[in-house]
């Protein structure tokens, strides 16, 4: 899972995705800036605060679908 999330974040053009927990919750990474990947967590900022996400809780990815 580590390294989808990173190439995600190194993906060019970057593309938005979104991470699932195991909790049921997910949360948007919308600009490679706003998610940091550290050897056991993403943290993701949505603007207002910053989630820490376990990746062994991440249960999976999904790439955002262009907005037209």
């Amino acid at each position: 899972m580590r390294r989808d999330i990173t190439e995600l974040l190194r993906a060019t053009p970057f593309v938005p995705f979104v991470i699932h927990m195991s909790s049921g919750k997910d949360y948007s990474v919308q600009h490679p800036e706003l998610g940091m990947l550290t050897q056991a967590a993403i943290y993701v900022s949505d603007g207002e605060q910053v989630h820490r996400c376990s990746l062994l809780h991440v249960s999976g990815v999904t790439v955002q679908e262009p907005v037209s």
